[in-house]
């Protein structure tokens, strides 16, 4: 089964990740039937599925600062201040327009 993640990248087509740790989670026992090509190639895609998916974590984030952002701008300073005091502080001392470390850490 695949789905879809939409990103600014546009749409990755991937495993869905509910599957992958499904079949990751079997014992050893149950694996060695895969052998190792097997059990590399599940690696493999798993890897790129946990890939995917901080990818579109950073878009989302990326995009709720943007948002964030606006809300500022059109007057929430409040709000902004009291539910994301990091990007606040960043916004305030005139540092929105550059790149933020911190941004993921919503």
């Amino acid at each position: 089964m695949s789905v879809v993640l939409a990103s600014q990248k546009g749409s990755v087509e991937m495993t869905d990740p509910m599957e992958l740790v499904e079949r990751l989670s079997y014992s050893a026992a149950a694996n060695r039937g895969l052998g190792r090509d097997g059990l590399v190639a599940l690696l493999d895609e798993a890897a790129a599925c946990i890939r995917e998916l901080v990818d579109s974590r950073e878009g989302v984030n990326e995009d709720l600062y943007q948002a964030v952002l606006v809300a500022y701008r059109r007057g929430a300073t409040e709000w902004t201040r009291l539910n994301y005091p990091q990007w606040f502080n960043a916004i305030v001392a005139g540092r929105e327009a550059s790149q933020h470390a911190d941004r993921g850490g919503v």
